[in-house]
């Protein structure tokens, strides 16, 4: 039996190697001084209902994000996940150490809410939604 908190490190760290997976991808598709300007200091967030957010350390580097990468990175992370999936690029102040500070607390509350569910819903006796929650 799984705890709450594993789920939540092994939902982390899967969407920390999928953005690795996809920063890769992206790295060998643009000019080495493209990817160090706009991707290097970017981390995902979270990702809710396939809307992946990725933190980026300024409003200058979010607005181009979005009009010059947006569909490239949408169809990287599309290849890797095998479905139809969008992107947002989130501002979060402070730079690197606040991203991912922010991101593991998202994903964290994230694990906890899930296993909230789950355990409610087994225990009303709810077993079909308790076990889908669980995944």
């Amino acid at each position: 039996m799984t705890s709450d908190s594993q789920l939540g490190a092994e939902s982390r760290t899967n969407l920390k190697e999928l953005w690795r997976a996809a920063l890769g991808e992206l790295q060998l598709a643009m000019p080495k001084a493209n990817y160090d300007t706009w991707f290097k200091e970017t981390y995902v967030v979270s990702e809710e209902d396939d809307v992946f957010c990725i933190g980026v350390p300024n409003a200058f580097a979010r607005e181009w994000l979005e009009n010059k990468y947006r569909g490239q990175v949408r169809s990287s992370l599309q290849r890797l996940v095998g479905r139809t999936v969008d992107v947002r690029f989130i501002t979060v102040p402070g730079g690197q150490g606040a991203v991912r500070e922010v991101a593991e607390l998202i994903l964290q509350a994230r694990g906890e809410w899930q296993g909230l569910l789950t355990q409610y819903f087994l225990e009303r006796g709810d077993v079909a939604h308790g076990a889908q929650r669980s995944r």
